[in-house]
C-alpha cells in the first residue's frame, strides 16, 4: 500500500459485484475494503476511515438509506461522500439519498468506465475539501493566535500607557535638531510644559524654542560633544511653560540608530524647579551664614580685650 493511497470502501451484498469492485479499484491504484452488509460496513468504517463509499441501497438487515443515515452520525465518516449504487430508477429514491447525504448514484448493472469517472470526480472533490478545511484550521489557528497576540500587545500598551501616565516627567523619543522635534512625547509633557502630546508631534509647538535662547546654543553643544564620545547626555535647562512660567528642567537621553540608519535620541525629562528652589534658598542662607561669621570676626578683631576687662574690673557689678 502506497502513502495517500486512496481508499474506497464498497458495500454490497452481492459478492460477485464486490468481487469485480475490489479488482477493477485495485488496478486503478486505490485501497479497497469490502462490506456484505451495513452491520459490517458500520463496524468496519467506524476503526479504518476511507475517502469514499460505494454503498448498495438493495441489501438483507439494514438497507443502504439507514446505513447511509449511520455513517453519517459517525464521527469517522460523517464527511466522507458516499455513491449509490442501486438498479432503482426512481426520482423518489434518489431524491431520499440525497437527502441523507449521498452524493451521487451509479444504475446497475455498472459500467466500469463510468465507475471510474465518477470515482475520480468525486474523490476529486473530497481532496480539494480536506486541504479547504485543512487550510479552514490552519486560519482558524492563525486567527487565535493573532487574537492571543493582540491581546498580548493591547496588554503591554495598556501597561505601558500606564506607566507613561505615572511617570513623573516625560518620556521621549526625538530627532537630533535644535527644535527638539518630538517623534514621541508622552502625556506628562501637558504637566511639565501645558502641551498635549499631539501638539509637538504634529509640529504645532516646537520643544526647543521653550527653552530661552540664552541657553540653547550652550545645550545643543553640550549634547552634541556627549553624542560624538557615544555617551549618554545629562542636561540642566530652564524652560518656559504655556503659560510662560520659568520652570528648571534635567533631561537624560542617549543615540538610538534604527534599522534604516537613521540616528534618533531616546530619553527622559523631569521637573527639578522645586529642588532648584530649595537649592537657592539653602545658598542664600549660607551667604547669610558666612557674611554673619565675617562681620562677627571684623568686629571681635576691632575690639581692645585689655580694656575691656580693664572697665569690666572698675564696675562694682
Amino acid at each position: 500500500m502506497k502513502e495517500n493511497q486512496p481508499k474506497i470502501c464498497v458495500i454490497d451484498d452481492t459478492k460477485y459485484i464486490r468481487g469485480a469492485l475490489a479488482i477493477l479499484l485495485s488496478k486503478c491504484n486505490y485501497e479497497v475494503i469490502v462490506a456484505e452488509n451495513g452491520e459490517e460496513a458500520l463496524e468496519k468504517l467506524e476503526k479504518t476511515p476511507v475517502d469514499l463509499i460505494m454503498l448498495d441501497i438493495i441489501m438483507p438487515g439494514i438497507d443502504g438509506f439507514e446505513t447511509c443515515k449511520r455513517l453519517k452520525q459517525l464521527e469517522s465518516t460523517k464527511e466522507t461522500p458516499i455513491i449509490f449504487m442501486t438498479s432503482l430508477n426512481d426520482v423518489v429514491d434518489k431524491v431520499k439519498g440525497l437527502s441523507l447525504g449521498a452524493v451521487d448514484y451509479i444504475t446497475k448493472p455498472l459500467d466500469p468506465p463510468e465507475v471510474m469517472a465518477r470515482l475520480k470526480v468525486h474523490l476529486k472533490l473530497r481532496f480539494l475539501n480536506k486541504q479547504l478545511q485543512e487550510k479552514n484550521e490552519l486560519l482558524k489557528q492563525e486567527i487565535q493566535v493573532r487574537a492571543k497576540i493582540e491581546q498580548a500587545l493591547w496588554e503591554t500598551q495598556r501597561t505601558l500607557s500606564t506607566l507613561m501616565s505615572n511617570l513623573p516627567g516625560i518620556a521621549y523619543r526625538r530627532q537630533n535638531n535644535q527644535k527638539w522635534t518630538m517623534d514621541f512625547i508622552s502625556v506628562g509633557c501637558h504637566k511639565l510644559t501645558g502641551y498635549s502630546p499631539k501638539a509637538f508631534t504634529t509640529r504645532q509647538v516646537s520643544y526647543g524654542e521653550l527653552i530661552p535662547s540664552d541657553d540653547r546654543e550652550k545645550i545643543w553643544q553640550t549634547i552634541q560633544t556627549q553624542l560624538e564620545q557615544k555617551l549618554p547626555y545629562q542636561i540642566v535647562y530652564r524652560l518656559f511653560t504655556k503659560e510662560s512660567q520659568l520652570k528648571w528642567i534635567w533631561e537624560q537621553g542617549r543615540e538610538v540608530v534604527k534599522e534604516n540608519k537613521t540616528a534618533i535620541l531616546e530619553g527622559f525629562i523631569t521637573d527639578i524647579t522645586d529642588q532648584k528652589v530649595a537649592e537657592s534658598a539653602l545658598e542664600r542662607e549660607l551667604e547669610k551664614t558666612l557674611l554673619l561669621k565675617e562681620i562677627t570676626e571684623e568686629i571681635r578683631s576691632s575690639l581692645d580685650i585689655k580694656q575691656i576687662f580693664a572697665t569690666a574690673a572698675k564696675k562694682n557689678w
